[in-house]
């Protein structure tokens, strides 16, 4: 496997080319990582839906508060 030159190693290594050791190594340490990510997320996820459930639904606004001739209000600042 070629080094790369800024040490980033961002592509994605082609574990088949592995020996099949070291290749059971990296699916191993993959597939656990990827378990635990989700693990950790889950319990995230159900407090954040739990926060969603609990929260009380507050109008933002009920009225425009349009002029009476109903043309949308020109500010100064706007005017070009």
């Amino acid at each position: 496997m070629p080094a790369s030159g800024d040490g980033a190693g961002g592509g994605i290594p082609d574990v088949g080319s592995l020996p099949a050791p070291v290749r059971h190594v990296v699916e191993h340490a993959y597939g656990n990582a990827v378990a635990e990510v989700f693990l950790v997320a889950a319990p995230f996820a159900l407090i954040a839906w739990l926060a969603i459930i609990a929260m009380r639904e507050v109008p933002l606004r009920h009225t425009l508060d349009l002029p009476a001739d109903g043309a949308p209000e020109v500010h100064p600042a706007t005017r070009g």
